[in-house]
């Protein structure tokens, strides 16, 4: 589990202020539906019945990177949100 408590002894911490302010983004939001649209496409394009297919090799590889950025987004909003 990652660990927080050297984000909370300060309330101008720069790293909680950066997260706070990427969070803040205009453009962070729209980001973040993009990139959950295009996953929901990347979904839906998969091939159930070959599974072994060279498209769900490619669609594979895209999971791994929108489970990044989804995971970088938590973090980041978990960390610009902590209680002080």
């Amino acid at each position: 589990m990652i660990s927080f408590f050297a984000m909370k002894t300060k309330k101008s911490n720069r790293v909680r202020r950066a997260a706070h302010w990427v969070v803040n983004l205009p453009y962070f939001d729209f980001f973040i539906m993009v990139v959950i649209s295009l996953s929901s496409i990347a979904l839906a394009a998969e091939d159930p019945v070959e599974e072994g297919s060279f498209r769900n090799d490619i669609l594979n590889y895209f999971d791994y990177a929108f489970t990044g950025v989804f995971t970088v987004e938590m973090v980041l909003k978990v960390g610009s949100n902590l209680p002080i």
